[in-house]
Protein backbone atom coordinates (compact mmCIF):
# COMPACT_ATOMS: atom_id res chain seq x y z
CA UNK A 1 0.00 0.00 0.00
CA UNK A 2 1.21 3.82 -1.01
CA UNK A 3 1.50 5.94 2.41
CA UNK A 4 2.01 9.59 2.75
CA UNK A 5 4.82 11.12 5.08
CA UNK A 6 3.24 14.15 6.53
CA UNK A 7 6.72 14.89 8.29
CA UNK A 8 10.17 13.88 9.19
CA UNK A 9 12.95 15.14 11.91
CA UNK A 10 16.38 14.12 12.72
CA UNK A 11 17.73 14.83 16.17
CA UNK A 12 21.22 14.12 17.88
CA UNK A 13 20.51 14.49 21.14
CA UNK A 14 17.90 17.21 21.44
CA UNK A 15 19.54 19.22 18.64
CA UNK A 16 17.12 18.82 15.48
CA UNK A 17 19.64 18.69 12.77
CA UNK A 18 17.52 18.15 9.79
CA UNK A 19 13.56 18.58 9.47
CA UNK A 20 11.24 18.82 6.43
CA UNK A 21 7.45 18.87 6.88
CA UNK A 22 5.24 17.93 3.62
CA UNK A 23 1.81 17.94 4.86
CA UNK A 24 0.47 19.23 8.31
CA UNK A 25 0.27 17.13 11.14
CA UNK A 26 0.43 17.17 15.27
CA UNK A 27 0.83 20.40 16.31
CA UNK A 28 4.17 21.97 16.05
CA UNK A 29 4.96 22.13 20.15
CA UNK A 30 3.53 18.56 20.63
CA UNK A 31 5.72 17.33 18.26
CA UNK A 32 8.84 18.62 19.72
CA UNK A 33 7.87 17.84 23.31
CA UNK A 34 7.02 14.66 22.37
CA UNK A 35 10.17 13.98 20.15
CA UNK A 36 12.03 14.82 23.28
CA UNK A 37 10.69 12.65 25.63
CA UNK A 38 10.93 9.30 23.43
CA UNK A 39 14.73 10.71 23.10
CA UNK A 40 15.35 10.79 26.81
CA UNK A 41 13.31 7.52 27.36
CA UNK A 42 14.98 5.80 24.41
CA UNK A 43 18.74 6.97 24.77
CA UNK A 44 18.83 6.12 28.17
CA UNK A 45 18.09 2.54 27.67
CA UNK A 46 20.68 -0.22 26.92
CA UNK A 47 20.11 -1.32 22.80
CA UNK A 48 21.87 -0.32 19.97
CA UNK A 49 19.37 0.31 17.50
CA UNK A 50 15.62 0.54 18.06
CA UNK A 51 12.66 0.99 16.50
CA UNK A 52 8.85 1.92 17.17
CA UNK A 53 5.04 2.51 15.56
CA UNK A 54 2.87 4.84 17.68
CA UNK A 55 -0.76 5.23 16.79
CA UNK A 56 -1.47 8.93 18.01
CA UNK A 57 -5.20 10.35 17.05
CA UNK A 58 -5.38 10.15 13.18
CA UNK A 59 -1.36 9.50 12.42
CA UNK A 60 0.97 7.29 12.95
CA UNK A 61 4.86 8.01 14.88
CA UNK A 62 7.50 6.42 13.91
CA UNK A 63 10.86 6.17 15.33
CA UNK A 64 14.89 4.84 15.31
CA UNK A 65 17.05 5.59 18.20
CA UNK A 66 20.66 4.55 17.73
CA UNK A 67 22.51 4.61 21.20
CA UNK A 68 25.71 4.88 19.74
CA UNK A 69 25.70 8.53 17.86
CA UNK A 70 22.93 9.56 20.04
CA UNK A 71 20.46 9.90 17.29
CA UNK A 72 17.04 9.83 16.47
CA UNK A 73 15.24 9.67 13.27
CA UNK A 74 11.24 10.41 13.61
CA UNK A 75 8.48 10.44 10.96
CA UNK A 76 4.61 11.59 11.10
CA UNK A 77 2.26 9.38 8.45
CA UNK A 78 -1.06 8.69 8.12
CA UNK A 79 -2.98 5.78 10.02
CA UNK A 80 -3.40 4.29 6.57
CA UNK A 81 -0.02 3.41 6.05
CA UNK A 82 1.43 -0.38 7.09
CA UNK A 83 3.90 -1.29 9.82
CA UNK A 84 5.94 -2.99 7.00
CA UNK A 85 6.80 -0.11 4.88
CA UNK A 86 7.46 2.55 7.48
CA UNK A 87 9.57 0.32 9.39
CA UNK A 88 11.54 -0.74 5.94
CA UNK A 89 11.47 3.18 5.30
CA UNK A 90 12.88 4.05 8.40
CA UNK A 91 15.44 1.55 8.79
CA UNK A 92 17.16 2.83 4.89
CA UNK A 93 17.11 6.42 7.19
CA UNK A 94 18.94 5.81 9.51
CA UNK A 95 21.28 3.34 7.56
CA UNK A 96 22.43 6.52 5.65
CA UNK A 97 22.60 8.48 8.34
CA UNK A 98 24.59 6.63 9.99
CA UNK A 99 27.08 5.27 6.81
CA UNK A 100 27.49 9.67 5.46
CA UNK A 101 27.62 11.46 8.57
CA UNK A 102 28.55 9.31 11.89
CA UNK A 103 32.03 11.33 11.61
CA UNK A 104 30.29 14.44 11.87
CA UNK A 105 27.99 13.22 14.57
CA UNK A 106 30.47 12.20 16.48
CA UNK A 107 32.77 14.91 16.71
CA UNK A 108 31.37 17.34 17.63
CA UNK A 109 28.62 18.20 20.71
CA UNK A 110 24.85 17.80 20.17
CA UNK A 111 23.86 21.25 20.97
CA UNK A 112 27.07 22.18 18.58
CA UNK A 113 26.25 20.66 15.77
CA UNK A 114 25.58 22.87 12.71
CA UNK A 115 22.51 21.81 10.68
CA UNK A 116 23.68 23.00 7.58
CA UNK A 117 26.10 20.31 7.37
CA UNK A 118 23.58 18.00 6.92
CA UNK A 119 21.93 19.83 3.98
CA UNK A 120 23.15 17.16 2.00
CA UNK A 121 20.56 14.57 3.63
CA UNK A 122 17.88 15.74 1.71
CA UNK A 123 18.67 13.45 -1.21
CA UNK A 124 17.76 10.73 1.06
CA UNK A 125 14.46 12.24 2.56
CA UNK A 126 13.18 12.73 -1.13
CA UNK A 127 13.98 8.97 -1.93
CA UNK A 128 11.75 8.41 1.35
CA UNK A 129 9.20 10.67 0.07
CA UNK A 130 9.25 9.06 -3.23
CA UNK A 131 8.99 5.45 -1.59
CA UNK A 132 6.38 6.94 0.82
CA UNK A 133 3.83 8.43 -1.76
CA UNK A 134 -0.11 8.46 -1.10
CA UNK A 135 -2.66 6.64 -3.10
CA UNK A 136 -5.34 9.08 -4.46
CA UNK A 137 -8.54 7.48 -5.40
CA UNK A 138 -10.52 9.26 -8.10
CA UNK A 139 -14.27 7.22 -7.66
CA UNK A 140 -17.94 7.97 -8.77
CA UNK A 141 -19.63 6.76 -11.42
CA UNK A 142 -19.64 6.37 -15.33
CA UNK A 143 -19.72 9.51 -17.16
CA UNK A 144 -19.15 11.97 -13.84
CA UNK A 145 -15.73 12.80 -15.47
CA UNK A 146 -13.22 11.43 -13.50
CA UNK A 147 -11.04 10.05 -16.37
CA UNK A 148 -10.94 14.28 -17.79
CA UNK A 149 -9.92 15.01 -14.26
CA UNK A 150 -7.37 12.69 -14.56
CA UNK A 151 -6.12 14.12 -17.86
CA UNK A 152 -6.66 17.61 -16.50
CA UNK A 153 -4.07 16.80 -13.86
CA UNK A 154 -1.73 15.68 -16.36
CA UNK A 155 -1.88 18.18 -18.62
CA UNK A 156 -3.31 16.16 -20.77
CA UNK A 157 -5.68 16.69 -24.40
CA UNK A 158 -9.02 16.79 -22.81
CA UNK A 159 -11.56 13.93 -24.21
CA UNK A 160 -14.06 15.72 -26.79
CA UNK A 161 -16.50 12.52 -25.85
CA UNK A 162 -16.81 10.04 -23.30
CA UNK A 163 -15.19 7.07 -23.64
CA UNK A 164 -15.96 4.43 -20.34
CA UNK A 165 -12.88 3.60 -18.06
CA UNK A 166 -12.59 -0.16 -18.24
CA UNK A 167 -11.45 -2.00 -15.11
CA UNK A 168 -9.38 1.25 -14.03
CA UNK A 169 -6.50 3.60 -14.83
CA UNK A 170 -3.17 4.13 -12.26
CA UNK A 171 -1.05 6.93 -12.95
CA UNK A 172 1.90 8.82 -11.32
CA UNK A 173 1.32 12.31 -11.00
CA UNK A 174 3.52 14.90 -8.87
CA UNK A 175 2.20 17.74 -6.27
CA UNK A 176 4.05 21.31 -6.65
CA UNK A 177 2.62 22.81 -2.98
CA UNK A 178 4.02 26.65 -2.36
CA UNK A 179 2.64 30.13 -1.71
CA UNK A 180 0.64 30.96 -4.94
CA UNK A 181 2.89 32.83 -7.59
CA UNK A 182 5.97 31.32 -6.33
CA UNK A 183 7.82 28.24 -7.23
CA UNK A 184 6.72 25.35 -5.66
CA UNK A 185 9.29 24.47 -2.27
CA UNK A 186 8.27 21.16 -2.38
CA UNK A 187 6.98 18.96 -5.41
CA UNK A 188 4.93 15.79 -3.72
CA UNK A 189 4.80 12.59 -5.98
CA UNK A 190 1.62 10.65 -5.57
CA UNK A 191 -0.41 7.94 -7.19
CA UNK A 192 -3.54 8.77 -9.02
CA UNK A 193 -6.48 6.05 -9.36
CA UNK A 194 -8.94 6.42 -11.73
CA UNK A 195 -11.58 3.62 -11.10
CA UNK A 196 -13.73 2.69 -13.77
CA UNK A 197 -17.38 3.80 -12.82
CA UNK A 198 -19.58 1.19 -14.56
CA UNK A 199 -22.00 -0.20 -12.52
CA UNK A 200 -20.38 -3.79 -14.11
CA UNK A 201 -17.16 -3.07 -12.74
CA UNK A 202 -19.02 -2.65 -8.70
CA UNK A 203 -16.98 -5.75 -7.47
CA UNK A 204 -13.54 -3.95 -8.04
CA UNK A 205 -14.56 -0.56 -6.26
CA UNK A 206 -14.03 -1.67 -2.13
CA UNK A 207 -10.60 -3.11 -3.70
CA UNK A 208 -9.41 0.24 -6.20
CA UNK A 209 -9.73 2.39 -3.22
CA UNK A 210 -8.89 0.26 -0.09
CA UNK A 211 -5.59 1.57 1.65
CA UNK A 212 -6.44 5.04 -0.32
CA UNK A 213 -4.69 7.77 1.86
CA UNK A 214 -7.20 10.34 -0.28
CA UNK A 215 -10.36 9.44 -1.92
CA UNK A 216 -12.24 12.04 -4.28
CA UNK A 217 -15.92 10.77 -4.97
CA UNK A 218 -16.43 12.83 -8.50
CA UNK A 219 -20.37 13.98 -8.89
CA UNK A 220 -21.97 15.68 -12.48
CA UNK A 221 -23.84 17.69 -9.84
CA UNK A 222 -27.51 16.48 -11.30
CA UNK A 223 -30.02 15.53 -8.25
CA UNK A 224 -29.96 11.82 -9.27
CA UNK A 225 -26.32 11.78 -9.38
CA UNK A 226 -25.92 13.26 -5.91
CA UNK A 227 -28.65 10.77 -4.30
CA UNK A 228 -26.81 7.36 -5.73
CA UNK A 229 -23.18 8.51 -4.88
CA UNK A 230 -24.50 8.11 -1.43
CA UNK A 231 -23.54 4.43 -1.96
CA UNK A 232 -20.19 5.61 -2.79
CA UNK A 233 -19.80 7.48 0.66
CA UNK A 234 -21.04 4.22 2.48
CA UNK A 235 -18.31 2.25 0.83
CA UNK A 236 -15.46 4.59 1.54
CA UNK A 237 -16.66 4.67 5.24
CA UNK A 238 -16.89 1.01 4.81
CA UNK A 239 -13.37 -0.01 3.17
CA UNK A 240 -11.09 2.69 3.85
CA UNK A 241 -12.54 4.75 7.30
CA UNK A 242 -9.43 6.62 7.83
CA UNK A 243 -9.01 8.43 4.67
CA UNK A 244 -9.34 11.72 4.15
CA UNK A 245 -12.19 12.92 2.08
CA UNK A 246 -13.63 15.26 -0.59
CA UNK A 247 -16.16 15.42 -2.92
CA UNK A 248 -16.33 17.65 -6.88
CA UNK A 249 -19.43 18.41 -7.71
CA UNK A 250 -18.28 18.28 -11.12
CA UNK A 251 -20.15 20.34 -15.00
CA UNK A 252 -21.38 23.57 -12.85
CA UNK A 253 -21.31 25.07 -16.47
CA UNK A 254 -24.89 22.96 -16.51
CA UNK A 255 -28.26 24.39 -15.88
CA UNK A 256 -29.13 21.57 -13.57
CA UNK A 257 -26.36 21.24 -11.43
CA UNK A 258 -26.90 21.17 -7.87
CA UNK A 259 -24.66 23.98 -6.70
CA UNK A 260 -21.13 22.72 -3.68
CA UNK A 261 -22.96 23.70 -1.21
CA UNK A 262 -26.09 21.96 -1.56
CA UNK A 263 -23.85 18.74 -2.39
CA UNK A 264 -22.37 18.88 0.72
CA UNK A 265 -25.12 19.31 2.49
CA UNK A 266 -26.63 15.93 0.73
CA UNK A 267 -23.37 13.95 1.01
CA UNK A 268 -21.60 15.15 4.32
CA UNK A 269 -18.06 16.19 3.19
CA UNK A 270 -16.51 19.20 1.63
CA UNK A 271 -17.41 19.91 -1.62
CA UNK A 272 -15.92 21.52 -4.57
CA UNK A 273 -17.03 22.84 -7.52
CA UNK A 274 -15.21 22.04 -11.04
CA UNK A 275 -15.61 22.50 -14.49
CA UNK A 276 -13.17 19.62 -15.65
CA UNK A 277 -13.43 20.40 -19.67
CA UNK A 278 -12.34 23.66 -19.05
CA UNK A 279 -8.05 24.03 -18.46
CA UNK A 280 -7.92 26.97 -16.43
CA UNK A 281 -9.25 24.20 -13.58
CA UNK A 282 -5.95 22.51 -13.64
CA UNK A 283 -4.49 24.49 -10.38
CA UNK A 284 -7.96 24.37 -9.15
CA UNK A 285 -7.69 20.19 -8.88
CA UNK A 286 -4.63 20.59 -7.70
CA UNK A 287 -5.74 22.63 -4.46
CA UNK A 288 -8.14 20.63 -3.93
CA UNK A 289 -6.07 17.36 -3.60
CA UNK A 290 -3.78 19.69 -1.73
CA UNK A 291 -6.66 20.54 0.68
CA UNK A 292 -7.53 17.50 0.96
CA UNK A 293 -4.47 15.81 2.38
CA UNK A 294 -4.56 18.06 5.17
CA UNK A 295 -8.23 17.40 6.06
CA UNK A 296 -7.50 15.54 9.18
CA UNK A 297 -4.70 17.36 9.89
CA UNK A 298 -6.82 20.43 10.80
CA UNK A 299 -10.02 19.10 12.31
CA UNK A 300 -8.60 20.32 15.80
CA UNK A 301 -8.87 24.15 14.01
CA UNK A 302 -12.60 23.97 14.68
CA UNK A 303 -12.51 23.75 18.31
CA UNK A 304 -11.65 26.41 20.52
CA UNK A 305 -8.09 27.41 21.85
CA UNK A 306 -8.84 26.20 24.93
CA UNK A 307 -10.17 22.40 23.99
CA UNK A 308 -7.01 22.55 21.74
CA UNK A 309 -4.77 22.88 24.32
CA UNK A 310 -6.51 20.40 26.19
CA UNK A 311 -6.48 17.86 23.45
CA UNK A 312 -2.42 18.95 23.36
CA UNK A 313 -1.36 18.27 26.76
CA UNK A 314 -3.65 14.71 27.11
CA UNK A 315 -1.91 13.59 23.89
CA UNK A 316 1.09 13.96 25.17
CA UNK A 317 0.34 12.39 28.47
CA UNK A 318 -0.72 9.46 26.49
CA UNK A 319 2.04 9.03 24.30
CA UNK A 320 4.72 9.10 27.22
CA UNK A 321 2.36 6.36 28.87
CA UNK A 322 2.28 4.69 25.82
CA UNK A 323 6.53 4.64 25.46
CA UNK A 324 7.33 3.78 29.04
CA UNK A 325 4.74 0.88 28.61
CA UNK A 326 6.73 -0.16 25.31
CA UNK A 327 3.97 -0.28 23.31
Amino acid sequence: MDIILRKLMVFVGHSLIFHRTYARSLPEETIMSLSHSIIDYELKLKRDVYSKILNIINYKLAYTTSKEYNVCIILILDKTDTDENITEEIAVLNDRLIRKYKDRILATEPSEINPKLFITYNRYAETALENLRPKVALIGFSGVGKTTITKLIQGLELPKRHIPTITGYITECRLGLGTKGEKAKENIPFYLWDTAGQVRFASVWAKFIKGSDIVILVTDSTRQNILESRFFINLIEKETPDAAVSIIANKQDLPDAMTPEEVQETLGYETYNMVAIDRRYQESILTIIAKTAKVVASRTEFISEQEQEKIKRDLLEKSIVLINQGR
